[in-house]
């Protein structure tokens, strides 16, 4: 699992919250895969009065229960008060609680007055408390509603509101390979963008055409239908919705051109437009020289690159991509990636502006347009200075051509300086592929004329290529798996694992994203008492603590070395006698002590050794959230049993042995290869009288 990536400004804001001596409300809210839950319980570490409830789409009198059974670890006296949102809320705030309630919409589901029971407390009941309620939702519409909108009865009401978008790109790049390129950061940026679910779902092994093609574009790929399930939690009836979508991921648009694409009559679309920009889908640009409220030119773009990947190739072509089976990527996308990537490449350029003319006062930068003229990147300053780019994203070099053809559209650029006088334009050209000598030439000869390549950036940090192996595992209960007729199914063990992380190698990081293709080994001073390590430059090596060091010499010569270190966890092993069943089984458990333990699937780390699969806390130290797995409460085990009957709703599903809204999950540790994993294995446990349950050897 990647560390946690940014968001280090909502987490000191969170941080502020809750050290405030007054009560508090926020609203933390952004669509699915943003990595929202994370956030907040990363927020939430140290905090002993915190009270983290993640809702289901279950009754009232479900969430109910299982919401004080998850408070009842922090405050053991909620368990004394009467099942009711009000008496269970002023309880808690009477403690100075920290209360999360995740996916609150499920929540107003089943009670619409929970918003109203919130304003009560908060305008009369908390004025002597310290108490902070986090209502965190990934539907936007739902919300917004209850919570920001005017006529909500939390309007106004919130200390902190957090809309939760995409990481930037210097933030996604985190998730990659440490050897990824400059180039290659850019194209997987381009397919995947700064969705934390959607990069840690990528294999490091595979190229970006690869990992496009197992997770998009094969059946049961992890990202095969994700678009399409994010967008129906949202919209009732997506049809148009979708139509939309489509036509603006296949380059109409401009509200004529949707309307002509989709039907939909012209009076009638901005109903839909501003439906889908409200929820994040889509966003209206204009030309950077215009006010985005009086502009007639407007153009609508895809905001997520995955959506706008499969509205462009898959929406509707499913059936064409399954028919190329595994040779679906090279000979459909690969052909017109480059095309796909180009507005994504002008977009990092337009951000890298900022940087690349830090000494200019630039104060706006986007996009221009008018009539048959176009410029990828404009930057407005507020003196004399205009900034114009050409950005190309091709396999062949960037010719004179694209200078004299940007000098030609920036004549027709309206805007002068706010003090009066002449502008001062500044030539950037961007090329993916360097540039012919004309060019080169040109930019030797001229003073307002800037060449920049993808892999132009200078050293940003270093970071090692790290490793984890499971060293050891000391087994304290041992159970045997029964199904409901009493045969044996397999053993669950319970018990401390050693877990080993290490590393050889570190590479440098560039502040563009690129990374050193090759590792460089871990290199300490041969000589005695020394505690320098080895910097290497071409032949040249030199001790960092002694220059007079020799570490190729042939007295004290250096060694390389591995670093690392080890911690216990608690974790449980699972041996089936079939490993396809071993590994369904497995995921069906991750599954389960998400429920049981209130956690995120990121806390439970999967391990397949041999033909045994661990499951254990991804915590040092273990965080006892197996453990419920195996808990004797009055000589049952009941958290077990109720894992299988999750376990049996969770699996009911439509496709054939197994898919993203089922068995598919982070972080596995075959990254869901479907050869893997069989759901039917699992669900034949549970054909014979009653679910599968332990029995202690």
């Amino acid at each position: 699992m990647t560390d946690f990536v940014n968001r280090s400004e909502e987490l000191d804001r969170l941080h502020g919250l809750f050290d405030s001596e007054t009560a508090d409300l926020a609203v933390v809210y952004g669509r699915r895969r943003l990595g929202k839950t994370r956030l907040v319980k990363k927020a939430l570490e140290g905090r002993e009065n915190a009270v983290f409830y993640q809702a289901r789409q279950k009754t009232r009198e479900l969430q109910l229960e299982q919401f004080v059974e998850a408070a009842a670890d922090t405050v053991p006296g909620i368990e004394d008060i009467r099942p009711d949102w009000e008496r269970l809320f002023r309880y808690l705030g009477d403690q100075n609680a920290i209360v999360v309630l995740d996916e609150f919409p499920y929540l107003i589901e089943q009670d619409e007055s929970l918003p109203s029971v919130l304003q009560a407390l908060f305008d009369h009941q908390f004025d002597e408390s310290e108490t902070t309620f986090v209502l965190v939702g990934s539907s936007i519409s739902m919300m917004e509603e209850a919570t920001l909108l005017g006529d909500s009865p939390l309007y106004g009401r919130t200390s902190l509101t957090l809309d939760i978008r995409e990481l930037s790109f210097d933030a996604a790049t985190e998730f990659l390979p440490d050897d990824t390129t400059a180039d290659e950061a850019v194209r997987t940026w381009s397919v995947f963008g700064g969705v934390p679910y959607y990069l840690e779902e990528l294999d490091a092994d595979r190229s970006l055409g690869e990992n496009i093609q197992q997770t998009v574009l094969t059946r049961h790929g992890s990202l095969r239908n994700e678009p399409e399930y994010v967008l129906r939690m949202e919209l009732t009836e997506p049809t148009r919705y979708f139509s939309i979508l489509e036509a603006i991921a296949g380059g109409a648009t401009g509200r004529n051109e949707i309307a002509g694409v989709t039907g939909i009559d012209y009076n009638q679309l901005s109903t839909y437009l501003d439906r889908l920009s409200r929820l994040r889908l889509i966003e209206r640009h204009v030309p950077v020289t215009e006010k985005p409220e009086r502009s007639k030119r407007s153009q609508y773009r895809l905001r997520d690159p995955l959506f706008r990947f499969w509205f462009r190739f898959l929406y509707g072509s499913a059936d064409r991509y399954d028919q190329f089976g595994e040779e679906a990527y090279d000979r459909l996308v690969d052909p017109e990636l480059a095309d796909f990537i180009a507005p994504a490449f002008e977009q990092l350029c337009c951000e890298a502006l900022w940087t690349l003319y830090d000494e200019t006062p630039i104060v706006d930068v986007g996009q221009w347009w008018y009539q048959d003229h176009e410029i990828d990147v404009v930057g407005l300053t507020d003196e004399d200075t205009l900034v114009v780019g050409e950005c190309k994203y091709q396999e062949s070099p960037l010719d004179y051509g694209a200078l004299a053809s940007l000098e030609t559209h920036v004549e027709e650029l309206r805007w002068q300086p706010s003090g009066g006088g002449s502008r001062i334009v500044e030539y950037a050209l961007f090329s993916r592929s360097g540039f012919t000598d004309s060019i080169r030439g040109a930019a030797r000869e001229r003073d307002d004329v800037r060449l920049y390549t993808i892999d132009d950036s200078p050293v940003q940090s270093t970071f090692t290529d790290r490793d984890t192996d499971v060293l050891s595992f000391d087994s304290e209960r041992s159970f045997t798996l029964e199904d409901g007729d009493g045969n044996d199914l397999g053993t669950v063990e319970y018990g401390d694992l050693e877990v080993l992380v290490h590393a050889t190698s570190y590479r440098a990081k560039y502040e563009n994203g690129a990374v050193d293709a090759r590792p460089t080994l871990f290199e300490r001073c041969g000589v005695e008492g020394c505690p320098g390590t080895v910097t290497r430059s071409g032949e040249h090596a030199q001790c960092t603590e002694d220059p007079q060091h020799d570490p190729d010499g042939l007295d004290d010569p250096s060694e390389f070395v591995r670093l690392g270190y080890n911690y216990s966890t608690e974790g449980v092993r699972l041996s089936l006698g079939d490993e396809v069943e071993t590994h369904t089984f497995a995921h069906a458990l991750r599954v389960s002590l998400q429920y049981l333990g209130g956690v995120d699937i990121r806390e439970i780390t999967e391990s397949i050794e041999d033909e045994s699969v661990y499951i254990f806390d991804a915590q040092e130290g273990g965080a006892e959230i197996t453990r419920t797995l195996i808990e004797d409460i009055e000589g049952t085990f009941k958290n077990f049993d109720d894992a299988m009957e999750l376990v049996e709703r969770h699996y009911e599903c439509d496709c054939e042995s197994g898919c993203p809204l089922c068995t598919y999950q982070y972080g596995c540790d075959e990254y869901n290869d479907p050869d893997t994993l069989d759901r039917q294995r699992v669900i034949r446990m549970f054909d014979s009288v009653g679910s599968p349950s332990l029995v202690l050897k």
